[in-house]
């Protein structure tokens, strides 16, 4: 029992050291216009890497679209060496003539949007989940396809027309709002890694055309390298001669030919991008913008009645508006450490097939050793000792775990799971013009109305038939039952077109005839009354 006592009394003393750092560093206090002066504007991170297959294997960045659908898929090169001719490479349906590029001295081999992208989801791991706000965003979407995403693999974050125009629209607008005007605990209290990785709703209304630059940059780089090619060739069970004798028993046209290769029957030989081998050196650059932080502020929120009994027992009220704004900058302090050093603590930067890079070896008295990443402070230096124990406290998940923990509480951040739903009429009045809208209404009353009263002709019908057919002919009783099925056809057709309209009602879903199920009969109906 005194060993956890002092164990806890051990790491209440870390977590106030640690605290006490921090605000040092970004408090409020010390970010005075003058006193900033003296203190680091970043914490820079680099370390060097090498592919997961050794230094002589080609590693392969991302691709782009060329300049015209007729270009061939493009590196992101600069400084680029041209050799003399050109190659002549596959393109959609043709071949096309490309400079030939001898090395180049600068190649994007993950961008800062892409490593925004990677480090997001760290907070699904069980261990940071429980720091931020989770949820998921769901949009209508065909029965077969998943719907549902969590709000860490949104690439607008809170600007997402997932988020922007959901149920919860009005307090995510308000939120954006209020940061725009100085106060970031409403997006605190939603989308916190929003403010680290950065969002711009260039679509909104009142809030339209807030952007706020991320706070942590990531990206990797190679240096010095050579790009290479690729060439493949599958082969197929048939040739052309083969195809023509054993399939069609006739000669083939070069336009089905074609075909053959296109479908996999026939040899497809292939080329395109093969990487790029590295001469110089892959490096990933991470930056966190302490002078961002330091930016950001908090104003006390005016607590109503009605909002008392859903504050957690343990959120510290009231602060001030400087505690909070102390208590905001280390929470996101800490969830932008955790994040940049997710690749890290997963093993390896795992960014595509052909491209997983491990930190880089070089050999030291005939040993094979890790290169160490590089930590340095940009701008001004803080005290020795200050930066020895912020490095320590960077590099320290369990300390930064704490950190992130304690300033929910004094923030007031519930992290339970929140959905943000978006229907089909927000989504159809978002593109469809309002009194196109209208028409479709009307004209799915119309329908329905119409399919009503040929149910209950065909109900009379079926009955006066089946009447007849009591001691009637075989003939008779047959008639009965397909005027019978027809009613019930008609019927069903009715009531899943007045289904869809009291349902379009209580969510404004604009519905036409076709969205009903299509419904077959015996014989042909008449054409709907016009109106």
């Amino acid at each position: 029992m005194s060993t956890n006592t002092d164990e806890q009394t051990k790491k209440d003393h870390q977590l106030a050291s640690d605290i006490a750092l921090l605000d040092k560093l970004l408090g409020v206090e010390a970010r005075k216009p003058g006193k900033a002066a003296a203190l680091p504007a970043a914490i820079r991170i680099i370390e060097t890497l090498e592919p997961a297959g050794g230094k002589q294997v080609p590693v392969f960045p991302p691709s782009y679209a060329g300049a015209t659908d007729q270009s061939p898929p493009v590196y992101d090169l600069a400084g680029v060496e041209y050799g003399e001719g050109e190659d002549t490479v596959r393109v959609k349906n043709s071949t096309a003539k490309i400079p030939r590029i001898i090395k180049a001295k600068l190649c994007a081999i993950d961008s800062p949007q892409s490593q925004a992208n990677r480090m997001e989801p760290a907070f699904l791991e069980s261990d940071l989940a429980k720091l931020v706000p989770q949820a998921t965003a769901s949009i209508p979407r065909r029965p077969d396809t998943e719907g549902v995403s969590s709000v860490f693999s949104l690439q607008h974050r809170v600007a997402d027309f997932r988020i922007r125009l959901s149920d919860k629209r009005d307090n995510v607008s308000k939120a954006i709002t209020a940061f725009a005007k100085g106060d970031c605990l409403p997006l605190l209290k939603t989308f916190p890694t929003s403010l680290i990785f950065g969002f711009w709703n260039s679509r909104g209304e009142e809030e339209q055309g807030v952007k706020h630059a991320r706070i942590l940059l990531a990206r990797i780089d190679a240096t010095d390298v050579v790009p290479c090619r690729r060439h493949s060739l599958y082969s197929g069970p048939y040739s052309k001669g083969e195809f023509a004798e054993a399939v069609l028993q006739r000669d083939i046209t070069d336009e089905e030919a074609k075909k053959l290769s296109k479908e996999g029957f026939s040899a497809a030989p292939s080329d395109g991008l093969g990487g790029v081998l590295v001469n110089g050196a892959i490096e990933r650059l991470a930056l966190l913008s302490l002078s961002d932080i330091a930016r950001l502020h908090c104003k006390p929120e005016e607590a109503e009645s009605s909002d008392a009994a859903e504050i957690a027992p343990e959120t510290k009220q009231p602060l001030l508006a400087d505690e909070l704004t102390n208590a905001a900058r280390r929470y996101i302090f800490a969830l932008a450490a955790l994040a940049e050093a997710h690749g890290r603590a997963t093993g390896s930067h795992r960014l595509r097939s052909g491209c997983e890079l491990v930190t880089a070896e070089e050999v030291q008295d005939g040993k094979r050793k890790q290169i160490e990443l590089k930590f340095d402070f940009r701008g001004a230096q803080p005290a020795e000792a200050d930066g020895e124990a912020l490095q320590q406290l960077y590099f320290s998940r369990e300390r930064l775990i704490a950190i992130a923990a304690d300033s929910i509480k004094d923030l007031g951040i519930q992290t339970t799971e929140v959905q943000y739903n978006v229907t089909t009429a927000t989504l159809a009045g978002e593109i469809v013009a309002s009194d196109q809208v209208a028409k479709e209404r009307e004209k799915a009353e119309k329908a329905a109305k119409n399919a009503r009263e040929k149910a209950t002709k065909a109900e009379k019908e079926a009955v006066e038939a089946e009447k007849k057919a009591e001691a009637g002919t075989p003939a008779e009783k047959k008639k009965a039952e397909k005027a019978r099925k027809k009613a019930s056809d008609l019927a069903a057709k009715a009531d899943d077109l007045e289904k869809k309209l009291s349902s379009s009602a209580n969510d404004e879903t604009p519905v036409t005839e076709d969205s009903a199920s299509t419904v077959k009969t015996d014989e042909p109906t008449t054409p709907p009354a016009s109106a």
